[in-house]
């Protein structure tokens, strides 16, 4: 009694699973007899084997033996045997997900949303008073950056910068933008060049 308890217990050796390289040779083998009946295939494939000469083909001929084998005994209460390519969606590869979505084509215009939003931003531009970092970027002492009116205002308020005035000439904020320290020395040397001559 306990024997049979025991039995009913097993789980049943776990198969190895087959290199896809011998997965891809036991289809390719499996796919030249599809239009035979699973026993017909089977007949076929053992009398290929017994003049196959190349150990990787007679190892995919078995693969492919073994599974035809499984598949008869699955279909045993069938009456009539189904043929290999009946049986073969379960072998052939999944197609990929990723490649079955469509591409979407980008808009041609931004929506009316969109577009709005933008608009309502009113850039300023301020003049940086002391170094500061404004949404991750660092800007130093006397540069002029345009911001947006929020931004504009924080960095008023902690009197990190001054908002320059609209109507001043665009060249005298360029020109503090430009100038760096190196640019600033190397125009000081070309100056005093002209003036020794």
């Amino acid at each position: 009694m306990q024997n049979s308890s025991k039995l009913a217990d097993a789980t049943p050796p776990s198969v190895p699973e087959l290199s896809s390289a011998m997965k891809r040779l036991r289809l390719k083998i499996l796919k030249s007899v599809k239009p035979y009946k699973l026993d017909e295939a089977l007949g076929s494939l053992r009398s290929q084997l017994s003049t196959e000469k190349n150990e990787t083909s007679r190892l995919g001929s078995l693969a492919a033996q073994t599974w035809l084998i499984r598949q008869r005994l699955q279909h045993l209460a069938l009456e009539q045997l189904p043929t290999v390519e009946e049986c073969l969606d379960a072998l052939e590869p999944k197609p990929n997900k990723l490649a079955l979505l469509k591409k979407v084509k980008p808009e041609e215009a931004p929506t009316p949303e969109v577009s709005a939003k933008a608009e309502s931003l009113n850039w300023e531009k301020v003049k940086i008073l002391e170094e500061t970092v404004v949404n991750g970027m660092r800007f130093f002492k006397d540069f002029v950056i345009e911001v947006n009116a929020e931004d504009a205002k924080k960095l008023v308020d902690a009197k990190k910068a001054e908002i320059v005035s609209q109507d001043a000439p665009a060249s005298a904020e360029t020109s503090e933008t430009e100038d760096t320290p190196k640019k600033a020395a190397k125009k000081n040397k070309k100056e005093e060049a002209r003036k020794e001559r």
